[in-house]
């Protein structure tokens, strides 16, 4: 079963509650914003029905029901929206997927895996076990995960990463400032050719290693600076020159 609403809204904040299943977020030119709540799950029509899906100003809200007897249907949310809209979205398991560009995105789930193109703002995104990743990242972000890995690309700005034992991947294509903790995940920053780094390790048993010079005078580098603060305990953290990565 497939239900459908439409709204015309220019700068939506958009809403979504869905336990399992899928989010997902897809582009369009105009300001029109439309709601497809989907399941293939058999005999899960009356969650399709029962879902409210409400609008006022310029928030629109869209919640699955999650009582007994309907957390193990699977249910698809799919919202057609503009590049200007700001998500906040709460999962059990459901993934949250965006084919496109948003403006904010704020993102709690349990186990589901959150995937960005492009978060232009600012983005908070926590997740226990699953994996997060942002193709074009935000100046503004913050991320947390216990096992989920973390892969944050073409970065600049403010980042914040705490993880317990899952493996975070930072591409930095610009100046900013990173902190970044993790127990015994592995932490790698890439950082772009032209970028000099400033660098703040600690550790208790895991190993550092640098192809940068870890000042920013001696680097022989007089672009944009990076400075990075990470704290490990038995995660090891790796600075690479970006165009050196295969």
């Amino acid at each position: 079963m497939q239900r459908n609403e439409t709204f015309t809204i220019a700068s939506p904040h958009i809403e979504i509650d869905n336990a399992s299943g899928r989010v997902e977020f897809v582009n369009r030119d105009d300001a029109t914003v439309v709601v497809m709540v989907e399941t293939g799950s058999p005999n899960a029509d009356e969650i399709v029905e029962a879902t409210k899906i409400v609008a006022h100003g310029n928030v629109i809200k869209v919640s699955v029901p999650n009582r007994s007897g309907f957390r193990k249907r699977e249910i698809l949310v799919r919202i057609t929206m503009p590049s200007s809209a700001t998500v906040n979205v709460s999962t059990v398991t459901a993934d949250v997927e965006c084919h496109g560009s948003v403006e904010q995105a704020n993102v709690k789930t349990l186990s589901g895996d959150i995937c960005f193109d492009t978060v232009v703002a600012s983005a908070e995104l926590k997740s226990i076990s699953g994996d997060i990743e942002i193709a074009h990242s935000p100046s503004n972000i913050s991320v947390t995960t216990t096992s989920g890995n973390i892969r944050l690309n073409h970065f600049s700005g403010q980042c914040k990463v705490k993880s317990v034992s899952g493996d975070c991947l930072l591409h930095a294509s610009g100046a900013g400032e990173i902190n970044v903790k993790t127990v015994s995940g592995d932490v790698t920053v890439l950082v772009e050719p032209d970028i000099e780094i400033d660098v703040e390790v600690q550790s208790v048993s895991g190993r550092m290693s640098s192809e940068i010079a870890l000042e920013a005078a001696a680097s022989g580098v007089t672009g944009p600076s990076l400075t990075i603060h990470s704290r490990t305990v038995s995660g090891d953290v790796q600075i690479r020159r970006a165009s050196l990565v295969g």
